[in-house]
């Protein structure tokens, strides 16, 4: 593009660079293309005086797309040049009519090829061939039905522990300590955990677009019990289910003394077995031993008297509430750009994958073809994991101190990430006693004089 512009002589400015990778030109109906927004906003204040693309047909493909960019082109005197489209001035009729039947040719070419696709893709899968996108955890190969035992043992291990109670945040933990990675090669989080667990595969099932068609031959990984149980057990966290702990705060609060240390961990509450006078047991949040932890400890109600206390001072205060939500609108938007980026991924994959199931890509271009993907889809995905929030982001505005005295323990963990909050508990000072809580001991970021 770059050579092509200096040999014409087409000025170009970075300030004025735009491009939506990975994003479809087809599909424009289906997702977003924040870039395009940003070039036809710009177009419309008359500041360019033409465009500079690879390929018509990669820049839209949608006739409504295309009119929009018609009726500037006729206020602002816009033409289109490249070194795939040539010169096309959209200031004429005969441009204009050049420029849609290039667009409408592409749109037809898109739809034909879907049209001729989505059949074929639809009989595999009711005969049991497991369309996948890439290699799938517990599976040999993309789209194969031959187990990896060794991973199919993690499922169902894991099958067990969400169904005996254990969080998907333990469960992830676990696992990332014991150095088992996702088909990846990535971290366990709760969020890939939970997709995992999801997977028609696991219970016999080849899927397309959520719509079971089709039993894989051979046992499945997860007997017809076992997934049904896991299937209605996500699907009530999903409902939002309300949690039934005793301790809100369960892996919120970072331990001061493994941080000084060098390593991050969250503390969970117990009770201890011990009864006081009263005949109550203490209630702690502790940096667990069995999970890796230092067994360092500290009372848990003053702990959640002083950060609802705090949560309840920031949502009284209207700077904070509108940063927060500036903040959240921001990463939704961010959320919803990645999302479309893992959708569109797939999507193409799928494609890949039934070509080489028709014979009609071999292995030598399948190998590196599906490699690319993969590679991309864990980039996507890992861009998606840092960008995740709590779902029902950017409501902070509708939330009052009495939400955050009545929030369930699930609500205001949510909360908590949404305020942006931080709690770490600093080890005991020397002589102190066990049992007599030192609200210095809580460090509650952002300082409030900060906010």
């Amino acid at each position: 593009m770059v050579t092509y512009a200096i040999e014409h002589g087409i000025p170009i400015d970075d300030a004025y660079v735009w491009c939506d990778n990975h994003l479809s030109a087809w599909k424009d109906k289906d997702g977003r293309r924040p870039d395009w927004d940003q070039m036809m906003a710009r177009l419309a204040t008359g500041e360019l005086g033409g465009i500079l693309l690879w390929k018509a047909d990669r820049f839209t493909r949608s006739p409504r797309q295309t009119e929009d960019l018609l009726d500037l082109a006729e206020a602002h005197r816009l033409g289109i040049d490249g070194p795939m489209s040539g010169r096309i001035d959209l200031t004429t009729a005969a441009g204009r009519g050049h420029a849609r039947d290039l667009v409408n040719k592409a749109a037809s070419e898109s739809d034909n090829t879907s049209e001729r696709v989505k059949p074929a893709l639809r009989q595999m899968v009711a005969e049991g061939y497991p369309l996948g996108a890439g290699r799938i955890f517990g599976f040999e190969r993309a789209g194969d039905v031959e187990v990896r035992e060794s991973e199919a043992e993690v499922i169902r291990d894991m099958a067990r522990r969400l169904l005996g109670g254990e969080t998907m945040q333990v469960t992830a933990a676990h696992y990332n300590a014991l150095g088992v990675t996702t088909a990846r090669g990535g971290q366990w989080v709760p969020r890939n955990l939970g997709r995992l667990l999801g997977h028609a595969r696991y219970g016999g099932w080849a899927e397309l677009n959520g719509e079971r068609l089709g039993r894989i031959p051979g046992e499945p990984i997860l007997d017809a019990d076992t997934f049904d149980k896991v299937q209605a057990k996500l699907a009530a966290r999903r409902r939002g289910r309300r949690p039934t702990g005793q301790f809100p705060l369960t892996g919120v609060p970072l331990c001061g003394r493994c941080l000084s240390g060098g390593r991050q961990r969250t503390m969970a509450g117990h009770r201890e077995m011990r009864r006081r006078k009263d005949g109550t047991r203490a209630r702690r949040y502790t940096c667990m031993i069995q999970t890796g932890g230092c067994s360092m400890s500290a009372l848990a109600d003053p702990i959640e008297a002083m950060v609802r206390a705090r949560m309840v001072r920031d949502l009284t205060d209207p700077h904070t509430v509108a940063n927060i939500a500036k903040r959240n609108d921001q990463l939704g938007d961010l959320r919803a750009g990645v999302q479309a980026e893992i959708d569109e991924i797939i999507s193409e994959l799928a494609v890949v994958e039934n070509k080489k199931a028709m014979n009609e890509l071999n292995k030598r271009r399948y190998g590196p073809a599906v490699a690319t993907y993969e590679r991309r889809l864990a980039e996507a995905e890992a861009k998606l994991a840092v960008l995740d929030t709590p779902d029902g982001a950017g409501i902070i505005e509708e939330v009052g101190p009495s939400d955050v005295l009545f929030a369930t323990p699930e609500r205001l963990r949510q909360l908590i990430a949404e305020l942006g909050l931080t709690i770490t508990i600093m080890p005991l000072a020397d002589g102190k006693a066990r049992n007599t809580f030192n609200p210095d001991r809580v460090v509650i970021d952002p300082p409030e004089e900060t906010r």
